[in-house]
């Protein structure tokens, strides 16, 4: 029988979160955690303590002492925490301890780790068995159980896994949440996760219900749960399925479930967001008005701390500030150590004796005298004898005492070492900042001083460039300072143009704080650039290779992810708390290499087209239809592996998606490096490639097509299979295999990057239906006349559009290897055309 939760012995949980992989919207584990505790803890009633750990399973084993119960939330499969503690968890279990495991952590592989999670909590996902479609599950009836108190029917979209394998028989087992999936969820193709004949004859054949919660009991006691739904963090919102989860854990723990079910407060995503709150009405401070404000503290500072002093005389209210130091705040565990007020006579003041008014963080929760996660602060390894622990961003107000005689105000500002022992203490850094007023977050971000490149930059004099065709002008509209080293760009309805930069490609590191997403503009209007400003500038960009802006959609691709930013109040500035920021797809593979993730171009049809390079990738969209791509260059892993339409795709791939997320699909493959697409108002793909040998080619892009450059089991590159006679040319793109599309026009060395279409009636008519691509390499934009043959398109006749190379006076090489030699042939590298 439960008890109060006041004077009695608590039951212990505890509640492990893998690592976030889903962005802001999905596979919250972190949050998710959160939420559970606060729920059990201080809204349930029940006499029930908590334990957390994030990032995995923990390395301590003291944190299961005295468990009743282990709830994961998770990435499954073969990243799941438990693989490797399976003995370890199976001795706990033995001793009657209870697991639930919520989404994906239901999906361990196939063998022991499928065995012991059948044992623990009588079923899991096996691939090629289970499915794991989005879908609406209605349920209409609620199995009869303890775990079902207080839990009436209720209908929720989510992504339900389903035709799960069960113990024989379902010994021990009882469902609790049961719907029957429409056939639309079987429609992708046989595949470890989408389709299999089993789960067809189960729904479409015998019209079988599939059982999406459920729960175990053992001879011995020990309890289990599982469900597949909580992909989507906003399911915890919904109070039938917060209830029955929370039923499970309760249950698993051996207390007795209320005949109500556990108690919780509603929409407790929108409550434990983990943001911030919004600052009080009124005018915001920024940076500049701080009373105090720190370098950025990280663990090369002196002891992990800096001193911290502000003049507080006649201040009503007091504003200790976190902030993020490097656009991230992972890791970013802070303290205000030995925090105190001090009047005019010397006295001191613990500020932690008084109460403050409001107090938010970044992550977990604001803790007295202890970390985010209650232990005991500590920073550089050492006790810290009083203060207040935090995560950036972080605001505590204090109203200060009316008629107070307080001058100043004295701490520490530190890293906790829980933030700072994590990734070698690489990730944390963050700035401490005392305010008299309500901090504006936003300024206090744009404070910080950016690193413009130093030296001299030349600029290639626009009338030296050569145009073959006459009737066109070529000028100058924008230069460095206002962007740097552009690596693609777009123009949206106002005629500025927006610039991503690539200044930290591969080793370089030239701009510390990211590269940025820049937006220029001419004000004055007299054809000449003369403003610009940052959209966004975020440190994992690193040299991101596409832009596009759709409406008041900021697209950006930074591998592993594509990025959708929407512009809420289209100031042209990415503002945190407003604006919103969402990662559309990830699991493109090369972070830091060009072979990857490419630049959006928005179809005729509505949906965003996009292409990666042979980096390859394992990609899975918003309704769980996954892409494999993978070659003997990269993602070895995946390479030869049918992705959810049962179709093998290698190394590079064009695709296409809805600008939800959803729809991914390839419309052609086996590149080698496609930098960029141009698609025209008929749907028609033209696309460069580009090698290191003499190969580089434009092409129109034959939907479906394989374009040659692997072999069909992804595991030979062409050197491997070329046949006798055959031109580099020919063998590098297959062009005598069977089964290869033409491979367009093969130029020879090169490195095209842009690409446009220009339809008819942009320019002069001569130049209607008009192919551009750049190639920096050759100093050159060529230019094509795609013509129609047969049941294609053909690139009969290469222009030269425009140069600064008319004679031609290069090697692919030189280029790679020009040292710091100045002149204009290698000062011309058009990276875009638009």
């Amino acid at each position: 029988m439960a008890l109060p939760a006041s004077g009695w012995a608590k039951t212990k949980v505890v509640l492990i979160a893998g690592r976030d992989s889903h962005g802001s919207s999905a596979h919250n584990w972190g949050d998710g955690v959160d939420l559970l505790s606060d729920a059990l803890t201080k809204e349930s009633g029940l006499a029930i303590e908590t334990a957390i750990h994030k990032g995995g399973w923990p390395k301590d084993a003291s944190i299961f002492k005295d468990a009743a119960t282990v709830v994961i939330l998770s990435d499954g499969g073969g990243r799941h925490p438990i693989n490797k503690y399976l003995k370890e968890f199976d001795a706990l279990a033995e001793k009657g301890v209870g697991l639930v495991c919520v989404h994906y952590a239901v999906e361990v592989p196939k063998g022991n780790p499928g065995n012991m999670m059948m044992k623990w909590i009588g079923g899991y996902f096996e691939t090629f068995w289970s499915v794991n479609p989005h879908w609406t599950a209605e349920f209409k009836t609620i199995g009869k159980h303890p775990v079902a108190n207080g839990v009436k029917p209720f209908t929720l979209k989510d992504e339900w896994y389903y035709h799960m394998r069960f113990r024989e028989d379902m010994k021990g087992v009882t469902p609790i949440l049961s719907a029957l999936p429409p056939p639309e969820t079987l429609k992708r193709g046989d595949g470890p996760h989408s389709n299999n004949p089993g789960v067809r004859k189960a729904v479409l054949e015998r019209k079988e219900k599939q059982h999406v919660a459920w729960a175990s009991e053992r001879s011995n006691g020990q309890r289990g749960f599982g469900t597949t739904g909580a992909h989507h963090h906003k399911s915890w919102d919904q109070d039938d399925f917060r209830t029955c989860v929370l039923n499970a854990i309760v249950w698993t723990a051996k207390l007795e479930v209320p005949k109500g079910g556990v108690k919780s407060l509603p929409n407790p995503t929108a409550r434990l967001s983990g943001k911030p709150k919004p600052a009080p009405k009124g005018k915001l401070a920024p940076a500049k008005d701080a009373l105090f404000a720190s370098k950025l503290i990280t663990t090369r500072t002196k002891s992990h701390a800096v001193d911290v002093s502000a003049k507080v005389k006649g201040a009503k209210e007091l504003y200790l500030v976190i902030a993020d130091g490097d656009g991230s705040i992972s890791c970013d565990w802070a303290d205000w150590a030995e925090p105190r007020l001090v009047d005019e006579k010397g006295k001191e003041t613990k500020l932690t004796d008084l109460k403050w008014k409001s107090a938010s963080t970044g992550w977990g929760r604001v803790g007295l005298n202890k970390n985010i996660q209650g232990q005991p602060l500590r920073i550089a390894g050492k006790a810290v004898p009083y203060g207040i622990g935090a995560h950036a961003n972080s605001v505590i107000h204090y109203v200060l005492p009316k008629g107070h005689k307080y001058v100043k105000f004295l701490a520490r500002g530190g890293l906790d070492n829980g933030g700072s022992n994590q990734q070698g203490g690489s990730a944390t850094s963050v700035q401490f900042l005392v305010f008299d007023k309500p901090p504006s977050f936003i300024s206090i971000a744009r404070s910080a001083p950016k690193a413009p490149p130093s030296g001299a930059i030349d600029h290639y004099p626009p009338n030296e460039l050569v145009l073959p065709e006459e009737g066109l002008e070529v000028t100058l509209w924008a230069k460095s300072p206002l962007f740097y080293n552009p690596t693609n760009m777009d123009i949206d309805y106002k005629g500025r143009i927006w610039v991503a930069e690539g200044r930290n490609y591969r080793g370089a590191r030239r701009a510390p704080d990211g590269d940025r997403i820049v937006v220029i503009e001419d004000k004055d209007g007299n054809g000449t650039a003369d403003s610009s400003h940052v959209f966004v500038q975020e440190t994992g960009f690193i040299s991101p290779l596409g832009i596009a802006v759709v409406d008041n959609r900021i697209i950006v691709s930074q591998p592993p992810d594509l990025i959708v930013y929407t512009d809420v109040n289209r100031n042209a500035v990415f503002d945190e708390g407003t604006d919103k920021r969402e990662v559309l797809l990830t699991g493109f593979d090369g972070k830091n290499h060009d072979h990857s993730l490419h630049s959006v171009t928005v179809g005729p049809n509505g949906q965003y087209y996009f292409n990666h390079g042979n980096k390859g990738s394992k990609v899975t969209d918003k309704e769980g239809w996954q892409l494999n791509a993978g070659s003997f260059y990269s993602s070895r892993n995946v390479s030869g592996k049918p992705s959810s339409d049962g179709q093998v795709y290698l190394g590079g791939v064009a695709l296409r998606v809805n600008q939800d997320g959803t729809g991914l699909r390839p419309i052609g493959h086996n590149f080698r490096n496609s930098y960029e697409q141009a698609v025209s108002s008929f749907g028609d793909v033209f696309q460069n490639d580009n090698d290191d040998p003499p190969a580089s080619r434009t092409a129109w892009l034959m939907e479906y097509g394989n374009m040659g450059f692997t072999s069909r089991n992804g595991l030979r590159n062409w050197r491997a299979d070329i046949m006798p006679g055959q031109t580099t040319q020919v063998g590098e793109w297959r062009q005598e295999d069977p089964g290869v599309v033409p491979a367009g026009d093969v130029y020879g060395g090169g490195s095209p990057t842009g690409i446009a279409f220009y339809e008819n009636g942009i320019m002069e008519d001569r130049f209607g239906g008009y192919v551009i691509s750049c190639e920096p390499a050759r100093n050159t934009l060529f230019g094509y006349h795609p013509k129609p043959a047969g049941a294609g398109i053909t690139l009969p006749q290469r222009d030269i559009f425009l140069t600064s190379n008319p004679k031609k006076n290069f090697a692919g090489a030189d280029f790679r290897n020009a040292g710091g030699q100045i002149g204009y042939i290698t000062l011309f590298r058009p990276s875009d055309v638009t």
